[in-house]
């Protein structure tokens, strides 16, 4: 067999770009990467409730589907003094006006989950530096031009298509 490369490894820094970009110190490098840690799975398809904070689920799920989040990118720069930091989120997706309108919500939230403290047992090893610096956030929602080439939305329509028991190969030519 032969030596096998993973694509996205294989591909950064050629035709595809870090989703992560921040450089750190040694004794910061543990925070940024559970903050990141913790940043992604917010915008994540699979805890709408947590995205939106709606109790019904299915009215969550519909307001998920109207933005069509592909993406999320987090970009860190860090001030001469230490004493903040910016953490700047874009996030692509299809219809980023529902973005728009939360973006106020979205930053309480997420400064609320950044800045807690961190409860792994791995990512302990904090000073006092660290917790007192608190970011400042930027969203940035950016428009995807057509839904339809990126393979992130493919993959998502025909997720959705088989769970609803429609045949696979009529799946497959919508």
């Amino acid at each position: 067999m032969g030596q096998k490369v993973h694509p996205t490894g294989f591909r950064l820094g050629i035709i595809r770009r870090y989703d992560s970009t921040w450089f750190a110190n040694f004794k910061d490098y543990s925070r940024d990467l559970e903050e990141d840690y913790k940043i992604r799975p917010f915008f994540d398809k699979s805890n709408p409730d947590k995205f939106f904070n709606i109790s019904p689920r299915k009215e969550s799920e519909e307001i998920y589907a109207l933005t069509s989040i592909i993406k999320v990118e987090i970009h860190r720069a860090y001030c001469p003094p230490n004493t903040y930091y910016n953490i700047s989120i874009i996030v692509h997706a299809l219809h980023p006006e529902f973005i728009l309108k939360i973006k106020s919500y979205l930053k309480i939230s997420l400064s609320k989950l950044v800045s807690n403290k961190p409860q792994s047992t791995h990512f302990a090893n904090y000073s006092a530096h660290n917790l007192s610096t608190k970011p400042k956030i930027f969203i940035k929602p950016i428009r995807v031009p057509t839904h339809s080439i990126q393979s992130v939305m493919i993959a998502r329509s025909l997720g959705e298509q088989l769970e609803k028991r429609i045949r696979c190969r009529r799946a497959l030519r919508l």
